[in-house]
């Protein structure tokens, strides 16, 4: 009999601990780096009386994986419907990419030796499955929540997205003239179908041999919802395009939802309009500490606060730069996305962490001395350095200095990129960059032990 079976491995160790001896497996993998799963061929007692002696979690089985694993839940297989366009989907997807708006089929959740991604199936060798209550799924509310709307989407831009779905805003605006809505909501709860016919249709004195080639609005068939845009001023498109960033960044900055644009759509009276975004999804400064999901809630926090400040912005403080200086650091770290060149890439990062902390004299010293509140007390004088000879390749590549890059650049932009997310993190608490900068500097000059927020 086969057994699925899944381990928390130490520092350093096999697939399989030495303790566990031989379980006769007919495959081990690593599905995270501190689990990896077996496919066991012993009783599942037997693994059980082994694994008291070992210092670790062994799970035997689907239910015990679950029960004992919670961090690892999200790969479970789950059956849901989903709206699309062509009609409702039935489709196996693990339970991190369920979105708002799925229903469950049937009470039954699995677990694989190898997950399904994307929706399409990989070979499974091996497949355990139990039910699980709606309570037991609370960490999941996209199942569970039920939000309606009644929207036309006529004039309004949609952003249609992957890898995002917001839960608790339930048609209503999350930032001045935003909303977001499941497929759904789109589909079943607008006049986005009846629209997308309409603009569809071929008139009658086109002869019907152009009917293959004549244009149609392209609607993704894959997407997580869409980020609905009111368009008081269509030319506008920088205004728009800067809100719905923000929102993406939010939601990455408050967990792993990765969220990204594919497809921009806008529906007129007359006609329509589309476009194509190549955009990255990933973020550098993700957190990656959270389990990884397609959700965020409204009331998640950092994504919560975001969304505060995202109340008061309009067209005018936009244009002008006028805005809250939380929102203008996260425009220029998401601008630093777009480069493809890694230096560059650096220097903007930086350039977000100024706008978090603006210097006016003595900037490299003053930054460093600051930015090393996010060290234990014991490890400052080090980053002071390390933060110092980081500026100073940022200051080189700014002003057109030559330079000698002697090391890789990515771990670099790696670390700096998780300091901007402890920074902006810092600077929710506070009313300005003037209150921030004077926390970090007498967190650092009075010899606070620990790191700054901690």
């Amino acid at each position: 009999m086969t057994c699925l079976v899944l381990i928390d491995l130490q520092t350093d160790q096999r697939l399989i601990p030495d303790v566990l001896g031989d379980i006769s497996h007919q495959g081990a993998m690593r599905v995270r780096p501190s689990f990896s799963m077996v496919r066991a061929n012993l009783p599942p007692d037997e693994i059980r009386n082994r694994a008291k002696i070992y210092n670790g979690r062994v799970a035997v089985g689907a239910s015990e994986i679950w029960n004992l694993f919670p961090e690892y839940r999200n790969e479970f297989l789950i059956r849901i419907e989903r709206s699309a366009l062509s009609g409702v989907k039935h489709l196996e997807v693990p339970l991190k990419n369920t979105i708002l708006g799925d229903v469950r089929l049937d009470q039954s959740i699995s677990i694989a030796e190898r997950p399904i991604y994307d929706f399409v199936s990989q070979p499974i060798l091996t497949r355990e499955s139990f039910e699980v209550s709606d309570v037991e799924l609370k960490s999941f509310p996209q199942l569970i929540a039920k939000e309606a709307t009644n929207i036309s989407i006529l004039d309004k831009y949609i952003y249609f997205c992957e890898g995002l779905s917001i839960i608790g805003a339930n048609g209503s605006e999350i930032a001045p003239g935003v909303r977001f809505l499941s497929p759904a909501m789109i589909f079943e709860q607008t006049d986005f179908k009846t629209i997308v016919q309409q603009r569809s249709a071929m008139p009658s004195h086109i002869p019907p041999t152009m009917a293959a080639t004549w244009p149609r609005p392209y609607v993704p068939e894959k997407i997580s919802g869409a980020l609905v845009v009111d368009t008081p001023n269509p030319d506008n498109r920088a205004y728009t395009d800067a809100t719905v960033n923000r929102i993406l960044s939010a939601a990455a900055l408050a967990g792993a939802a990765f969220g990204k644009i594919p497809y921009i759509t806008r529906f007129t009276a007359g006609g329509w309009s589309s476009n194509s975004q190549d955009q990255f999804a990933n973020r550098p400064y993700h957190d990656r500490s959270s389990l990884e999901t397609y959700t965020v809630t409204t009331k998640t926090p950092i994504f919560s606060e975001v969304v505060a400040l995202l109340k008061f912005i309009n067209p005018q403080k936009f244009e002008s730069a006028k805005e809250d200086f939380r929102l203008l650091a996260l425009d220029t770290i998401e601008d630093s996305r777009r480069s493809g060149v890694a230096v560059l890439q650096f220097a903007q990062i930086w350039m977000a962490i100024e706008r978090l902390l603006p210097f006016r004299s003595e900037t490299t010293v003053q930054l460093a001395l600051s930015l090393s509140a996010f060290s234990p007390a014991k490890e400052r004088n080090t980053a002071f350095k390390t933060l110092k000879k980081s500026y100073g390749l940022r200051s080189e590549i700014v002003h057109g200095y030559s330079f000698a890059k002697k090391e890789p650049i990515h771990p670099k932009m790696s670390d700096l990129s998780s300091l901007f997310r402890a920074v902006f993190i810092a600077s929710l608490g506070t009313s300005s960059s003037d209150e921030l900068k004077e926390r970090l500097m007498t967190h650092v000059l009075e010899g606070k032990e620990g790191i700054f927020g901690n």
